[in-house]
C-alpha cells in the first residue's frame, strides 16, 4: 500500500478498498503470491484483485447453480461498471501463500493495477496497517494458466441451534480443480465438498471436520481434480449457533449473510484451470 491505514480501537469498520499501481509495462506470469498484512492482529481478511484498465473481467468457468443469482433493477449485468477485476489472491488467518507447479501460473495484464480489499476488525488497541502482496514471475509461458474465483450463498438464514447451508456450481468448461478455500465466520462448524460427474458418479473431495476461524488455508490438491464441463461441485456448510459454541457472538438470534465478524458467511475460493485437451481415461477415474 502506498500509505498506511490507520485502525481505529473501537466502532465497526467499513470494507476499505486500496489501489496499488503495478506500472507493467508487458503481460507477466506469477508463479507465486502472498498477502502479508502489516498489522495482523486488526486485519480480518484481504483479497487481492487485478482491475484491467478498460477491460471488463473475463467471466468464470462455472455457474452457479444453488442459490441462484438473482438481478435487481439498475443492475449492470457483467457487473463491469462497479467490479474490482480479476480475484487473484487471499488471505485470512493463517492462510498460506500461493505456490503454482511449474507449468502452471496466473497471469497479470499490463497496466493492471492491484485493488485490496480489507476487512479490519477493531481490537480495543488503534493500529497502523500497512499490507503488502509479494510476487515471483514465472522464468516462461506456462501450459497452464491458473484461475481463481469464489462461489458463495449470500441467502443464508441460520436460526439458534445447529443449521447446514449450501451452494452449489456447475462448469462449463472442462477444468481442474487445484484448491478450494472454505470461509466462515465464528459460527462455522465443518464443511463437505462433493463433486459430481455428467454420468452421475458422485464422490465428497473434501471434508473440513473441525473448522477453524483462526486457521483458514487453501486446501490444496496433491494431483488437481478433472471437473468435466457439466460437473456440479457442491459445498456445504455446518454451523454451530447454539450456547455450546464458546465463540458465538449471540445465540438467541437468527444470523443472516453479512461482512463483519459477528454476522455470517458460506464462501468458498476456488482455484483452477480450464483443461481443454482433457484425457477421456483421467476424467473416468
Amino acid at each position: 500500500m502506498e500509505k498506511a491505514y490507520d485502525v481505529p480501537a473501537s466502532g465497526t469498520i467499513d470494507y476499505q478498498y486500496v489501489k496499488i499501481p503495478t506500472h507493467l509495462s508487458e503481460d507477466k506470469w506469477i508463479q507465486a503470491i502472498e498477502i502479508r498484512a502489516g498489522a495482523r492482529r486488526v486485519v480480518h481478511h484481504v483479497l487481492v484483485f487485478a482491475k484491467e484498465q478498460g477491460a471488463t473481467p473475463r467471466p468464470a468457468a462455472f455457474e452457479v447453480l444453488i442459490p441462484k443469482p438473482e438481478a435487481k433493477p439498475g443492475d449492470d449485468p457483467d457487473h463491469s461498471n462497479d467490479s474490482p477485476g480479476v480475484l487473484i489472491a487471499t488471505t485470512a488467518p493463517g492462510t498460506n501463500a500461493m505456490t503454482f507447479a511449474p507449468g502452471r501460473a496466473l497471469r497479470i495484464r499490463a497496466g493492471t493495477t492491484l485493488v485490496l480489499q480489507l476487512h479490519y476488525t477493531a481490537n480495543g488497541t488503534g493500529a497502523s496497517d500497512r499490507t503488502s502482496v509479494g510476487v515471483i514471475y514465472a522464468k516462461e509461458a506456462p501450459r497452464q494458466e491458473i484461475r481463481t474465483s469464489a462461489f458463495l450463498n449470500e441467502t443464508l438464514k441460520l436460526p439458534p441451534g445447529s443449521s447446514d447451508t449450501g451452494t452449489a456450481i456447475q462448469f462449463l468448461e472442462d477444468s481442474r480443480i487445484r484448491a478450494l478455500f472454505p470461509h466462515t465466520h465464528l459460527r462455522g462448524k465443518s464443511w463437505e465438498y462433493r463433486l459430481t460427474y455428467p454420468d452421475g458418479r458422485s464422490e465428497v473431495v473434501l471434508t473440513v471436520p473441525k473448522y477453524d476461524f483462526n486457521w483458514q488455508t487453501y486446501y490444496v490438491f496433491t494431483e488437481p481434480l478433472a471437473a468435466p464441463k457439466g460437473s456440479r461441485l457442491q459445498a456445504l456448510a455446518h454451523y454451530d449457533n447454539s450456547t455450546e459454541n464458546k465463540w458465538n457472538p449471540d445465540p438467541t438470534i437468527e444470523v443472516h449473510w453479512g461482512e463483519q465478524t459477528w454476522e455470517e458467511m458460506q464462501y468458498s475460493g476456488i482455484t483452477y484451470f480450464v483443461d481443454p485437451n482433457r484425457q477421456p481415461a483421467i476424467a473416468a477415474r
